[in-house]
């Protein structure tokens, strides 16, 4: 069993060249960082933060590696690299949503969660999509 990254490494040096292993780290790397990357994303995570961490029962969690927004232990939105993840939407909101934002499903790996919407953001237009993300956290404080 692996305690350390290093000796995932050092196994993996035993099976492969460090050339070849310098590429699968870095891709790794890449894989990891599509999801959520503070430095491209940290106004967006301070402007969401700051509106939404006042909201009555919301907390934060880091899931999929990602900063993840909460209201009863229920999540209702998380951010992305240059993006936000919205989670209970009704498919009447998507579609009106639709209207002014490319929306795409949300990628974990394999696995794709079409009932949550995904949409690249900058920090300036955040306002426009806040009434989606209340409309979120308001359901979420239902289940």
């Amino acid at each position: 069993m692996f305690h350390t990254i290093e000796d995932v490494i050092a196994t993996l040096l035993t099976i492969m060249d460090s050339a070849r292993l310098c590429v699968l780290l870095n891709i790794c790397r890449l894989v990891i960082l599509e999801w959520y990357n503070e430095e491209e994303t940290k106004e967006l995570r301070e402007s969401v933060e700051k509106e939404i961490l006042r909201w009555p029962q919301v907390t934060s969690k880091k899931m999929f590696g990602c900063p993840c927004y909460l209201a009863n232990g229920k999540m209702f939105a998380g951010l992305v690299t240059k993006g936000i993840v919205i989670t209970k939407l009704n498919s009447l909101e998507k579609e009106e949503i639709q209207k002014t934002h490319e929306i795409k499903p949300f990628v974990t790996g394999r696995r794709i969660i079409k009932k949550w919407v995904r949409i690249n953001l900058d920090p300036k237009n955040l306002e426009k999509i806040l009434p989606f993300v209340k409309k979120s956290y308001e359901r979420a404080l239902t289940l």
